[in-house]
């Protein structure tokens, strides 16, 4: 099973922010640039933050519905407060970047390429996703 998305053309005004996103985050060692024929390619979506930042973000409708889902039951939030009744420290903690903190395994890594004005890409890490 294989597909190529139709892609979405970065903006011109974004090339240069794209170029640099694409530096940092091969530099981090979180994607690379691929060479030769892939199976999966899905476009980039590129969305403003709030403080004049931007994500670049992959539609992965397509690789996702390829996927065999597993799924775990999640506890309702009464079980939750239910079992945090007595407790009396509570931490809290907010990961930067926290979906490129996790390690994709070998063999879904083709999954994850996406294309931009500057060739194809491929995530080694969970990537941020937009639909």
């Amino acid at each position: 099973m294989a597909w190529v998305q139709n892609s979405r053309p970065t903006p011109l005004h974004y090339h240069s922010r794209v170029e640099d996103k694409l530096k940092h985050l091969e530099d981090q060692d979180i994607t690379h640039p691929v060479t030769g024929p892939t199976p999966w390619v899905s476009p980039v979506v590129i969305t403003d933050k709030p403080n004049g930042d931007m994500h670049l973000c992959v539609n992965m409708t397509r690789p996702n519905d390829a996927l065999c889902s597993t799924h775990h039951p999640y506890p309702t939030s009464e079980e939750i407060l239910q079992d945090l009744n007595g407790s009396k420290v509570f931490s809290k903690i907010n990961l930067k970047e926290c979906y490129h903190q996790i390690e994709r395994a070998e063999s879904f890594c083709h999954l994850t390429t996406f294309k931009t004005h500057v060739g194809l890409w491929r995530y080694k890490r969970l990537p941020y996703e937009a639909s």
